[in-house]
Formats: structure tokens, sequence, C-alpha cells
């Protein structure tokens, strides 16, 4: 059970580099199947959209009128062994895309005002007219069917607004005067080059990403809903000046008769494997696309009836197909049992391939996740170590730490945190694991099922009355387990939400040294004693807390970083600490 590593067919974006539709691509399940062909891009990015685009199109052309800016992609993609995209120059002779009329199954851009195309174009004739022949020449080249997604970032979207009056932010307002098109510009031009079906998404994205595609007319937030941000955040997108105060809108449209799109074929494939039903004159919907790191989610129901909705996952990588079965198979055995925390886990259905793109499908549960420091945060951490507490105290087992389980437990994720860290780290680590092993070997110790990643946000809450609904995102559980490390992460993490902060320096500072605030204490101590651990044991779990958090939750940067800086430090302290306890 694992890490985040990303997959060879789908890398990670180049340095420096921030675009929103290049990350993962997960916007393309709105697309028809031609995405997996032949695709024209125009690249603003560096390389990283043509990067992304690599890994699911059997070819992929990229345009851009400047030369210098062709060689940085080549340059590139050649670094990372991509071999199925190639670079030419749009606009040489001031007209046409140098392809053939009829080539491509589907043309790809993000942010139409970066286009340095448009700016060029924009200096010989105005502004509609130079979007219209950029989507005129577009046309040509798509075959029959063939389909284009432009994304637009809104001048008037409400971040950005946020953005003008925030410290009084200059460069947002710079942005905002060079953008040369606004959405409905964009859309009068597809109409006007012979395109139909044209269909707008708002967009929901951070630093530059696509988080979430909103495929209706309303919006509701899948997190922080009852907080009053969110509430005004969902009255903004859900009302008639939608589209304009989104912080981005995508727009699809099809040259000709549009071909069957991926969702018709997955609705269909959900119906035929009875996962789903609905009568004759319903339809399914897509109620929620969330776009993750690795993964799509997509809330998949019949229209008009609440409660009839699926959750729909997508893996985009291998190592995330991989945790997602992990999970499947945890899910299927916390439900086999008679545990309390059973009613709070989704069922899990099955899996599943469509159009090459496999998935997995599992119950939706109602409720809302935190992620933010809301004004009950204290309230539902205490319900959900509660939650915690009952599913610990119904596993809980005694076990003798013999030299397996020692490795298991202890030594194996010592070892994958060596491998991150490096070579520099080996001496340090190896006198953690002698240590440990000096003061564990066949001791007896109440092991508990982890789930791995407890932390409020993998909570679901009924918003009106607090309760926890349910606990998602089971894929780092494991049924023989380490006790309180799930609790410290969720303290961890309430510290993370509430101040901004690195969980190193939060682990380094309040964790390791038992700097807990009062409610903490309490809220540990409540543990330790519902749990019956043996607090004896509660400064070394506290180490393991950080080793489990560097073996499995996180991607260490190469370099010497910030990031592994602050690991080194953390685990200098670590050794100390050790040392002066039992050294």
């Amino acid at each position: 059970m694992g890490e985040h590593p990303e997959d060879v067919r789908t890398p990670a974006k180049f340095a420096g580099e921030s675009d929103a539709m290049s990350e993962g691509t997960g916007w393309r399940f709105i697309l028809n199947p031609g995405i997996t062909g032949r695709v024209l891009c125009w690249d603003e990015s560096a390389g990283s959209m043509a990067l992304s685009l690599a890994g699911i199109a059997r070819e992929v052309s990229v345009v851009h009128s400047d030369t210098g800016t062709l060689r940085t992609i080549q340059q590139a993609l050649a670094a990372k062994g991509v071999a199925n995209v190639a670079c030419a120059q749009a606009w040489a002779d001031g007209h046409r895309l140098p392809f053939p009329d009829g080539y491509f199954d589907g043309f790809i851009t993000s942010d139409v005002n970066r286009a340095s195309v448009l700016h060029a174009l924009a200096d010989s004739q105005d502004i509609e007219s130079a979007l219209q022949a950029l989507f005129a020449e577009v046309y040509r080249v798509l075959k029959p069917g063939g389909f284009v997604y432009a994304s637009q970032q809104n001048r008037f979207g409400y971040d950005r607004i946020a953005g003008c009056f925030k410290s009084g932010d200059a460069a947002a307002r710079h942005a905002q005067a060079d953008d040369l098109v606004s959405f409905g510009s964009l859309k009068r031009a597809a109409g006007k080059s012979g395109f139909g079906l044209v269909k707008s998404y708002k967009l929901l994205t951070s630093h530059g990403a696509v988080e979430e595609i909103i495929p209706g007319r309303e919006y509701s937030p899948s997190k922080n809903s009852f907080v009053l941000k969110q509430r005004i955040k969902k009255s903004l997108l859900s009302g008639p000046l939608a589209e304009m105060l989104a912080p981005s809108m995508g727009m699809v449209c099809v040259k000709g008769e549009p071909l069957p799109g991926y969702l018709e074929a997955l609705a269909a494939d959900l119906i035929g494997r009875r996962v789903m039903s609905k009568n004759h004159d319903e339809k399914l919907v897509v109620e929620r696309h969330l776009v993750l790191p690795g993964k799509v989610i997509l809330s998949i129901g019949v229209a008009g009836k609440p409660g009839s909705a699926k959750i729909v996952i997508f893996p985009l990588t291998t190592a995330v197909l991989a945790r997602l079965r992990d999970e499947a198979g945890i899910l299927m055995a916390l439900r086999e049992g008679n545990l309390r925390i059973r009613s709070l886990v989704p069922e899990y259905f099955l899996e599943g391939e469509v159009l090459g793109q496999k998935y997995l499908v599992q119950q939706e549960i109602p409720g809302t996740s935190i992620d933010a420091a809301v004004p009950s945060l204290d309230k539902m951490t205490w319900r959900a170590l509660q939650v915690l507490v009952d599913f610990h105290r119904e596993t809980s087992q005694e076990v003798v730490l013999q030299e397996d389980l020692f490795g298991t437990l202890f030594s194996n994720p010592l070892h994958r945190v060596a491998q991150k860290l490096g070579p520099a780290s080996a001496l340090s680590l190896q006198r953690i694991e002698d240590i440990l092993r000096s003061l564990l070997l066949g001791k007896r110790l109440r092991a508990v099922w982890m789930h791995g990643d407890y932390k409020i946000e993998n909570l679901l809450f009924d918003p009106k009355s607090l309760q926890v609904t349910g606990v998602i995102d089971w894929d780092l559980s494991r049924k023989t387990g380490l006790p309180l490390l799930d609790l410290l992460y969720l303290i961890a993490y309430n510290r993370v939400i509430r101040e901004a902060g690195e969980i190193e320096i939060i682990f380094l500072d309040c964790i390791l040294p038992g700097k807990l605030s009062e409610f903490e204490r309490a809220a540990r101590d409540e543990y330790i004693r519902k749990t019956g651990m043996d607090a004896g044991f509660a400064d070394i779990l506290t180490v393991m807390f950080w080793i489990y958090h560097v073996a499995f939750r996180i991607e260490v940067a190469s370099g010497e970083g910030g990031q592994k800086q602050n690991m080194f430090r953390v685990l200098n302290a670590v050794g100390k600490s050790l040392e002066a306890r039992h050294g």
C-alpha cells in the first residue's frame, strides 16, 4: 500500500509551470473518445500540456507561433523520452495551420488569452475577427465529429476580483487588463466558424489547475458546505451571473454531428452491469466532477432522485489504480465484519473498463468533508476521535513483536524513509531501528486496524447536526497496525489547516516535544484511556507517526530544497529524542 509516485504515462509537470488544463487532463471525460486518437494542441505551458496529453492520445501535434518556444518544448519532451509528440510552427505564413483538412480528432488549448497567436493576429485585425480566424482554421483541420476543448480564465471571476483587492494586488489587476477576449466571445467565434453543440462548463481552479468541473446549472460544494464562505460561493456559482463569476470556463464544441461521448458509454456500462438502474424516461447525470492528483471522481445519479448517486473513480496512473484496488479489498473486509464502523464505510461495488479507461465504483455517503479551520472544528474532531476510539477498541489485538512483525511494523517503514531521503539518512535511520529493536523485540503490544490517513478531510459530517456520516479514503489502511498514529495525524492535520503550516515543522515544534494544546492533550488522554493502550509506548509511537507519514503518505522532492532540509531536521530531532530517553 503506498505512495503517490507519478506514472510514466502521465508525467509530472515541468518545473515552474502550472497550466489549468494540463494537470492530469482530468477534464477529458467530458469529451468524446477522439482524445485517444490524433490531437492538436496549442501549448503555452512550455510543454506540460503536450506531456499530459501524450499519455492518453495516440499522436499529439503541438503548435506555436514562436520558434524559440517550440525548441524549448521539443527539448523538454525529449528529456522525458516522449516519442508520440511532434511540434510545428503555426501561422508561419500568417494564415494557416500547417496540416491538411480533416486531419485531427480534436483540438485543445487552455486560457485562450495566453495564446500568442491571438495577440499576433489582433495586431492586424480586431480581436473578434482574429478569434474567428483561429477557430476557422481549427475547424478546417478537424475530422467530422472532431471536438474543440478551450478554457478561458474569467476576467471577473470571483477569485480574480478578490485578488485585486487583497493587499493591493497589482499583478492581478495587470492580468485583468491583458485579457483580450471574454468567454462569450469565445463561444460566438466557435459558432460563427461552423461548430455546433457548444457546451459550457464552470471550472474551479487552484494555482492554475482545475480542481472541479461543475457539470450543471447548480453548484453544491463538497467541502465545508455549512460555512458562510461556501454558501456565498454556492450562490455565486448557481446564479444568473455564474458564467461570469466562475474562476474559469471550459467550452466543448463539435464539428458536425457529435460522436458518442465517454460519459454516455460509462452510463450504458453501469446500467448493463446493474450497478445503477433507471426507468425509460429517466437519465443518468453527473452531479459532481472532481479532479484530484492521480484520479478523477464523478458522482453519477438519476436526475431528480436524491440518494441514487454512486461514486465512480478513474485512476489516471498505474500507482493510483493499485491503491484503489487495495482500498476495494479493505472496504469489503470492513463491511463483512460486525464492526460498528461498518455503517460509516462506503460499499464497494466493482471495477470496470470503458474505452480503455478503468474505473471503480463505490457507494456515495451523504455528508460534507472539512479542509478548513471551521468554527466547529474542535467539536467535529472530538466526534472523529470517538469513531476512532470505537474502531480501535473493537479491532485491538495483543501481539508479540517477534522479528517478522517487528519488520512489518517498524523496519519496513524505516527502510522506505531511507529510500526517499537517500544515503545521507542511512546511519541515522539505522540507529533509530537499532534502538527500537532493543526496546521492543519480544515485547507485547496492542495492535489495531489503522486507517492510515485519518484526517478531518477524510471524514464526512452531516452539515446540520455535525455528526459523523462516513469515513473515506482507506487505501493506506492496514489490518495489523500501530495504535495512536491515526489520532496524531488527526491532531497534526488540524494544525496544518489552522496555521497553514508545514507538517514537518508542526511535528518538530509541537508533536515530538509534546507541546499540545489543552484540547489535544485531552484527546490523546481520552484515546489512551479508552483503548487501553500502554502509555509507556507513547513516545515511540510518536516517532513512528512521522516515520509512517514520510514512508506512506508523501513524495519527497529531489534535490536539497526546504522540504528535504526540514525532514533532516526532524530526523535528527527524532534520533536525539530516542537517544535521550532510551539510548
